[in-house]
């Protein structure tokens, strides 16, 4: 079932030649084709290894905003309650949470408000900061509430913020073991007032 693999790379698939009939390559996961899609080219001359390389995270920087930005289901909406794992930001508008994972152990975080408008959240210590989340009101300036976010950590780390008079949702992903990199999503909820 598709569902299953909803969100997932590690999909086993093959595919036959149109040009070389017979030929049928196999492949364990979406990142091994287009691994070896890239490689082609620099065996056929068009491309240089640098090329590969940049066009490969380009097309995974990419796939995680718009995974992660706009394909996540709509969550009813309804009241946010504070709680270990969850911030209520703006007021109790946005409900903020965020998991981590190292690849062998991973949880929610653990949160913890820092004013009516932002909040941290952490993994392992509760003196260990990891990530600091704000959702701002600018809808007097662009018609928008405003998300940003700032991280300390390499762990893979995924945000979610509902706006619970909606149910819009937008998610903010970082890959383990990269540094996780500013977001000032400006634009990120269209729910002005």
């Amino acid at each position: 079932m598709l569902a299953h693999f909803f969100g997932s790379d590690k999909i086993s698939f093959s595919t036959t030649s149109d040009g070389l009939p017979g030929v049928t390559r196999s492949f364990t996961s979406l990142s091994q084709a287009a691994e070896e899609a890239g490689q082609s080219r620099i065996y056929g001359g068009i491309h240089w290894q640098f090329d590969n390389q940049t066009g490969l995270r380009n097309g995974r920087a990419l796939a995680d905003e718009v995974f992660f930005g706009f394909l996540g289901p709509v969550t009813p909406p309804g009241a946010c309650s504070p709680g270990a794992t969850t911030l209520c930001l703006n007021g109790g508008r946005f409900k903020v949470e965020a998991t981590w994972s190292t690849g062998t152990s991973g949880a929610a975080a653990r949160a913890e408000a820092q004013g009516s408008d932002s909040g941290r959240f952490w993994f392992f210590s509760a003196d260990n900061t990891e990530v600091v989340v704000k959702v701002l009101n600018g809808c007097g300036l662009n018609s928008r509430y405003w998300v940003f976010a700032s991280g300390l950590t390499n762990v893979e780390t995924l945000i979610t913020v509902t706006d619970t008079q909606n149910g819009t949702t937008r998610r903010y992903f970082n890959p383990q073991g990269k540094t996780f990199a500013p977001v000032q999503d400006v634009g990120a909820f269209e729910t002005c007032p």
